[in-house]
């Protein structure tokens, strides 16, 4: 019955990130990760606990120990409650990690940011940079397509 205590309770990363409606997202870049703070996977545990792939991971930690290769590839958004979820991969690690209690591990962050929670004259900001973007791109754009013309 302890382990039952114990056993961690994963999330669905859909379910989380949908639960905050409207939201922005600022790419953070590698982060260290206490693993722990990982409540949401993008994948069924139940099906990736015992997969081939988590084998091949199993045996490469228990060879090599846990070596934070492709941290780019390891994809979390990290939650305004400060605890992430799995987004675009790597869902074995994390439930891995979390499993072994690594301490702490690389990976690619994400933040959502809700949109009730940014200020208006940040909104503001945001917005006038995205004009600006787009205005950017746009005379990219005909400056290819210019010099195309002329065969440069």
């Amino acid at each position: 019955m302890f382990g039952i205590l114990n056993k961690k309770r994963w999330k669905n990363s859909a379910r989380i990130i949908n639960s905050y409606h409207e939201f922005d997202t600022v790419d953070y870049g590698i982060a260290w990760v206490d693993p722990r703070d990982i409540i949401g996977l993008s994948l069924n545990p139940n099906k990736i606990k015992n997969d081939e792939k988590m084998k091949k991971l199993k045996s490469s930690v228990y060879a090599n120990g846990w070596t934070n290769e492709s941290p780019f590839t390891l994809h979390l958004c990290k939650l305004p409650n400060g605890k992430y979820t799995v987004s675009n991969g790597g869902n074995h690690r994390a439930y891995l990690s979390n499993k072994l209690k690594t301490p702490h591990i690389q990976a690619l962050v994400t933040i959502i940011i809700p949109k009730n929670l940014i200020p208006e004259e940040i909104k503001a900001q945001i917005e006038y940079f995205i004009l600006k973007e787009n205005d950017f791109e746009l005379k990219a754009k005909e400056t290819n397509e210019f010099l195309s013309f002329l065969a440069i």
